[in-house]
Parts: C-alpha cells; structure tokens; sequence
C-alpha cells in the first residue's frame, strides 16, 4: 500500500498495487482502535455483504475482504485490520468536477443520469437500497463513466421486519428525503431516487436545489407548499433566460415532492419526455473532460509569466531548500545565521502520477515552508483549528460556517463544518503537488473553501504536471 486517497470516519483508502503492479484502492480499518466498535465493523461487513452479491459496469466492483488482516504501516508497525480490496477507479469525483470546472450541459446530464438509474434499477432489482446516494460517491472511471461506491448503509428494501418500510436516520443530511429528516417509515428505493433528483440538479445548475429537504428551508419550502413556479423563478434568478427548460423543471418538481406517494417512480422517471431528448455519446463526454482539463491547463499556463517576478521577490525572503531523496531540509531565511535547530526535517510522498485525478490540487515550485506558511496563514485568518505533522508535510484544519438568516429572518445557510487535510507530495526535484482532501464534514463547504483556499494561493501555482 502507498499514498492515501481518502479517510473516512472508521477507515482510510489506501492506493495498493498488487504483484502485477495493477492498482486498486483498499479500504483499511484499523480494529485495535478503540472508536472503532462494533458498529463500525458491522457497517464494513455490510458493505461487503452487499458488493458480493451485485455486478454492474456503473458500480465499484469488490475484489477481496479480509476481517482478520494486519496492516503494516509505514513505520513498519503492524495492526490488526479489517480491508475491503475495491477496484480503483481513476476518474475522480463527479461533484469535484461540477464544483471547480461548472455545470454539465444537458446532454452530458442525460448521460450520467442514465447511468446512475441504471444502476440504481439494478440495485434495487436484488432487493437492496443504497441510502447513501450523493454526488461523493459517484466516482468517475479513466473513461469518465459512472462508478456508484460506499455501500456502507445499504439495506434491504423490503425492510429489517419485511414490511417494506426503513426507520433508520443515516446517510447525508443535504440528500435526505424530508420523510428521513422527519423521522417518518420510508422506503429505500423512494429515497434514493429523491437523492438522485439533488444530484441530477446539480449537474444540471451547478449547485444544489436547497440547503436541506425540510419545509423550513427556503428553496424546499416552495416545493413543499406546492409553489414550484417561486421555487423556478427563484433559481432562475442568475441565469440565463431559458436556462431550466419545461421539460426538466417538471422532472425535477415531481422527483422532489414532500410527499412520497406524489413522487415518480423509477420507470416513471425513465419514460419522462425529458429523459427522450439528446444524449451525450461516450466520445462526447470524453472530449467534454478533455477540453475542460485543457482549460485548465491554458489558464494555468497562461498564468505562469505572470507570477514570475512575483515568485522571485518572494525567494529574496526564504531560505534554501535542500532536497535528499524524499526528505526535506528547510534552512534559515537568508541572511540568518542556521543552527542546527533551524532546520526542520520532514518527508514528503512521492506524486503518483498514475492515480486518480483530483481537481482540488495544484502543483508549485515554491518551496514547502512558504506554501504552508501561506496555508497557515489563511486558516489563521479563518479562525480554523489547525494541526501540522512534525514528521510529513501535512496539515489538517477545522472550517466553520455559521448559521446564516436573511433580514427577515429567514434561514439561508445551515451551520455547517468541514475538516480539510493539505499534504505536499513530491513531483520531482523542482515541483510539488499540493493536494486538498475531505477528512470529515460538510463536502460542499470543503468544495467552497477550497476554491478561495486556491484563490488565496493563486501565486503559487505556477506550474503544471
């Protein structure tokens, strides 16, 4: 096993390759830590329980699964573990790419969205609800294909008591079916389908429908009070005339209904008139991805002259930056005398330029003291907790965002936290990835805090892969 690619709140996922150097991501609980109970391996065991019995091309396959494993850290110390042995896909996040590049055009929507009913059809064909559906666990394949993951909560859709009705609260509040929220009997295919009417409007418009699926939010509200055409207007409000076609804002208002019963079905939603419109081909979604990555590149690109007499005021003031394999030494700011308590030591992951894309990364020849006195810097200003590694060049920090009421004391943003990880990852002996994980809370806050995390440090990213 080498880097990590994500962390959740009892395990982390490991890239690993095996003795044909083939990749694959394995998700890793340490079971000699004690805030993983039983619960947290049932969720585990659950999760593989499901995944053996389903195969489809628009779900992560399960490879292996192992309750009694040792995990030998880097540090050479060895564990007890429980892993699943999933197969990596490559493509990254769909919410990432919609958050930090803009909404998909229509066709590229029918396109995924197709899939994810798919593949929701085939779940809920052997009897399983996944109760988890948000856009973090639509992941993208190399051929940026839908991959649905983390079957962490799924169950059986005929009920734990065989009435057909769920009772547990879990999954994502921002996803939740208001029957959920209000601690109501639901049913797991009518709430994963609610799921995927959110997801399908954030392709769509680039942001969610409403803050949560609760008749005190100001955007759900409307639906629920049968106002649909406030709720339209007041999307509309930015956008371009006719940005919402008819046929979609009638999808989308019949997928989202408070009552269950008023809802469409599956096949409802399938035989819906906007479903039969233009559909993006498989080579068009390529190139789609395509043309954003270069987007990105020509900005980044065209950026780089720009921040060159800035990155050399910048050296005038840092010190040398002496790299060993992949260890790093930070000297004294020049000008000073260095002791040997000047330097300090850190080592740094080596970039694996064959993993999976991420959007919320950037790559840099600043050196690592100055882009994590940068980073600092903005979680300082951000009243952020914040924790750096003594031994890796890691930083993690905690981000809140208040509870937010317009002047007629209306609420407008939930309270919401997000813990971000930072770590520097060795590209070769000029260039360093500096790359921005999800540790824990609010995945739309984490988006947005990136986005102004990178504005922040738009100087430093100077160069490209």
């Amino acid at each position: 096993m080498t880097r990590t690619l994500g962390t959740g709140v009892s395990s982390k996922v490991k890239l690993a390759f095996d003795a044909n150097n083939k990749q694959y991501a394995i998700k890793v609980m340490d079971r000699s830590n004690p805030s993983n109970n039983r619960k947290a391996l049932e969720l585990v065991e659950t999760e593989v329980d499901v995944m053996k019995n389903l195969s489809h091309p628009n779900i992560v396959n399960l490879v292996e699964y192992n309750r009694d494993g040792v995990w030998e850290k880097g540090s050479g110390q060895k564990i007890n573990a429980a892993y699943i042995v999933l197969e990596l896909v490559k493509g990254g996040e769909l919410f990432d790419f919609v958050a930090t590049t803009g909404e998909f055009h229509e066709t590229v929507c029918r396109f995924y969205f197709k899939q994810i009913l798919s593949a929701l059809h085939y779940i809920h064909s052997n009897g399983i609800a996944h109760r988890d559906l948000k856009p973090e666990n639509i992941l993208l394949d190399e051929n940026f294909n839908v991959k649905i993951a983390d079957f962490g909560f799924a169950a059986p859709i005929e009920g734990r008591d065989g009435s057909g009705m769920l009772k547990t609260k879990l999954g994502t509040e921002s996803y939740m079916a208001p029957e959920i929220h209000q601690r109501q009997p639901y049913q797991g295919h009518v709430v994963d389908l609610f799921a995927a009417a959110i997801i399908l409007f954030i392709m769509y418009s680039g942001h969610p429908p409403f803050q949560r699926a609760s008749p005190q939010d100001q955007h759900f509200k409307l639906l629920a009070m049968n106002r649909a055409d406030l709720f339209w207007k007041a999307h509309s409000r930015n956008k371009a005339a006719g940005f919402y076609t008819e046929e979609f804002k009638d999808l989308i208002t019949n997928m989202l209904q408070l009552i269950p019963t008023h809802r469409l079905s599956l096949a409802d939603v399938v035989g819906h008139p906007w479903m039969q419109g233009a559909i993006a081909s498989e080579s068009d979604v390529q190139q789609e991805f395509a043309n954003r990555y270069a987007r990105i590149k020509q900005q980044a690109d065209a950026e780089q002259e720009q921040k060159a007499a800035q990155k050399a005021a910048r050296a005038n003031r840092t010190g040398a930056v002496h790299r060993s394999g992949n260890v790093t030494y930070m000297s004294a700011a020049e000008g000073e005398e260095e002791t040997k308590e000047d330097y300090v030591v850190r080592s740094m992951d080596e970039f694996d330029k064959t993993g999976i894309n991420k959007v919320t990364q950037f790559f840099t020849t600043y050196a690592p003291n100055d882009i994590f006195a940068d980073i600092h810097e903005f979680a300082d200003k951000m009243d952020a907790q914040v924790t750096v590694n003594p031994k890796k060049w890691k930083m993690d920090f905690v981000l809140h965002q208040a509870e937010n009421k317009d002047p007629n004391g209306e609420l407008v943003e939930h309270a919401l936290a997000t813990q971000i990880g930072v770590k520097l990852l060795k590209v070769d002996e000029k260039k360093t990835c500096v790359e921005f994980n999800l540790k824990g809370g609010s995945r739309v806050l984490f988006l947005k805090e990136y986005m102004r995390i990178a504005a922040h440090l738009k100087d430093m990213n100077d160069t490209t892969l």
